[in-house]
């Protein structure tokens, strides 16, 4: 009970700035992701970069939104499963992107095992970190001050 208390005014602190931090956690995103300095004096085109390995900056990227939605307590984030298995049927025009490649895969010939690993792996680190900050973070952020509709804009 006293936790719950004591813990009341930070509630409203985070609350109350949370368009602010949600703000400064997108510059820090961005500039998690952008200068990666494991990546220094490395391939800089987008077949050198899978033949090296995952793109550590898109991971770093994630793992600190994750913290950050832990330690301000975002419970909205959005990082739930689907309400219902009819709501798998979404995917029917991601099916077909993905048939279309392997169309192209059997005609022009596969690459290399390890480019195609490498590819599913960074695009994987992506689409979460950029979900989480767009759709999770950011618009959690926007949707407390402007609603949904301004918010989704």
């Amino acid at each position: 009970m006293t936790q719950v208390i004591a813990d009341a005014p930070v509630a409203r602190l985070r609350f109350r700035f949370r368009l602010l931090i949600a703000a400064a956690a997108l510059v820090a995103w961005t500039l998690i992701t952008v200068f990666d300095p494991l990546r220094a004096g490395r391939a800089a085109t987008i077949v050198g970069s899978l033949a090296e390995g995952p793109a550590w900056s898109i991971l770093f990227a994630g793992v600190f939104l994750v913290i950050l939605t832990l330690a301000c307590r975002w419970r909205d984030i959005g990082l739930n499963l689907p309400p219902t298995l009819r709501s798998l049927k979404l995917l029917w025009f991601p099916a077909i992107y993905l048939l279309l490649f392997f169309a192209l895969d059997a005609l022009v010939g596969p690459p290399p095992l390890i480019q195609v690993g490498f590819l599913v792996l960074n695009t994987a680190l992506a689409a979460f970190s950029e979900d989480l900050m767009f759709r999770g973070v950011m618009y959690g952020a926007l949707r407390t001050r402007l609603g949904i509709w301004p918010s989704a804009l």
